[in-house]
């Protein structure tokens, strides 16, 4: 019977293009304590997996430019070089994740504004360029 009073709420939601954010507001609501910690831990776990594939894969594009092997094998030798000076390569990572995501906030938060929007796309490619490059130099030292 809560299964079908959720999946009619959930209809309500999605058939109704107008939908404000009060019904949605309402529904976040009427969930239990219980399932909103699970939404949440799903969450997490969803969150996590991301971030710890996106880690594993952070040399592979370096790897291939660098020594065009099969994937297999270069995906092998980036996982190498990773894990060959950690804590190097974990700031790496983290350094551009987190810059990358103030930058995304600053341009969702002052999206009405065109200089702080333009400021904060010229500030995700510049990042972006230092990435690639500081993966590049990475990559040389450590192989």
């Amino acid at each position: 019977r809560r299964l079908n009073a959720e999946a009619q709420s959930m209809q309500l939601l999605s058939s109704d293009s107008t939908t404000s954010l009060a019904k949605m507001i309402e529904f976040a609501n009427s969930l239990s304590v219980s399932d909103k910690v699970q939404i949440g831990k799903i969450g997490m776990l969803s969150l996590g997996i991301y971030f710890a594939f996106s880690y594993l894969i952070t040399l592979y594009p370096v790897v291939l430019v660098e020594k065009e092997y099969n994937f297999l094998k270069s995906f092998w030798l980036s996982i190498k070089s990773l894990f060959k000076n950690l804590p190097v390569s974990l700031c790496i990572f983290l350094f551009f994740n987190i810059c990358i995501g103030i930058a995304t906030m600053l341009n969702a938060t002052f999206a009405t504004s065109i200089v702080i929007s333009i400021v904060a796309i010229l500030l995700q490619c510049y990042l972006s360029v230092w990435y690639i490059l500081s993966l590049f130099v990475y990559y040389e030292k450590v192989k």
